[in-house]
């Protein structure tokens, strides 16, 4: 029987080595800023990641691509009343399409 891992697992390390290559000088902005985009690792998982490489390489590249993930607002996460007002919204907006139902 094969063992189940979990998407965060694959997704955090792999966040961790493309984030240490950046920082090392390959890649660019775009593409490390991709990785983090579609990894959806955001919040204080990817606050934490950044306070581990923090004296991992290139001060100027570090600052770059931090600065590009709080301009995005990946370091923000929603707090409960947040997402209940969005299903909240998302349950009203359903609700008209089908009908009022």
């Amino acid at each position: 029987m094969m063992k189940k891992i979990s998407a965060e697992k694959i997704v955090k390390p792999y966040v961790e080595g493309s984030l240490k290559t950046f920082l090392k000088g390959k890649g660019d902005l775009n593409w490390v800023t991709a990785t983090i985009k579609v990894s959806n690792v955001r919040g204080e998982k990817l606050k934490n990641i950044f306070c581990e490489l923090k004296k991992h390489g290139d001060s100027r590249r570090y600052q770059q691509v931090y600065q590009e993930c709080r301009k995005q607002g990946w370091f923000k996460e929603k707090s409960k009343e947040e997402e209940s007002k969005l299903f909240t919204r998302y349950k009203s907006a359903m609700t008209k399409l089908q009908g009022g139902k």
